[in-house]
């Protein structure tokens, strides 16, 4: 920011971060509005602990029964628990801002740990249908396939197909680049301090001219 790296900037707590984990990657892991369902009667640690408990009894089975898929699922968890939980002790806002229904910070942060829960889980579900393909003879198998399968897809279906209906702060059609660049490179054609300054976010940004190149 400003030429200086968040690295000297103050962090997060530990404790903020892992709620950030819960409160914006575990519990929408369920589906957004799902989170905001649960949060209404539960309240926010307590929504983060019901998808906890689902997360952990999914991921348990497939650990138990799947241990082609150990690795994988070892590692995509830890993988995005890690991201978020650095991420937003280097950046401390998105774990200190009140979460609204309308309006939550750094959710970038989230967002891998979220796909690579749900990865998980289609995972554990392709597994059931290739153990269905590689054993007929095996009694229920077909049943876990089917079982396996439906659940995930009126999973996603019921939580995620309805949630991504939204254009974030970054992607919005309303910033239009062509014109925003033009300006900035007419803006440097005229700066006498090589810097230009911009206001983004409602904040006051100094760009250097040197890193704005038609």
């Amino acid at each position: 920011l400003h030429g200086h790296s968040r690295l000297y900037l103050k962090h997060a707590t530990l404790r903020e971060s892992l709620a950030f984990y819960g409160h914006v990657v575990l519990a929408p892991s369920l589906g957004w509005h799902t989170s905001w369902w649960l949060r209404s009667f539960a309240g926010a640690n307590g929504a983060a602990a019901i998808a906890a408990v689902v997360l952990a009894v999914s991921f348990g089975l497939i650990l138990v029964t799947q241990p082609g898929a150990r690795l994988f699922v070892v590692t995509a968890v830890a993988a995005g628990f890690t991201f978020s939980v650095v991420s937003t002790s280097i950046n401390p806002a998105p774990a200190i801002d009140l979460m609204l229904p309308t309006d939550v910070l750094g959710t970038r942060y989230a967002l891998m740990a979220n796909f690579l829960i749900v990865s998980v889980l289609i995972v554990g579900a392709d597994h059931a249908l290739r153990s269905r393909a590689h054993d007929r003879r095996r009694r229920g198998a077909g049943l876990i396939s089917v079982t396996a399968v439906t659940a995930l897809v009126v999973f996603l279906a019921a939580t995620w197909a309805v949630d991504f209906r939204y254009t974030g702060l970054r992607t919005t059609t309303a910033w239009s680049w062509a014109p925003i660049a033009a300006k900035w490179e007419h803006d440097c054609a005229h700066s006498r301090t090589g810097e230009i300054t911009e206001t983004v976010y409602e904040r006051p940004w100094t760009f250097p001219c040197r890193n704005i190149t038609p």
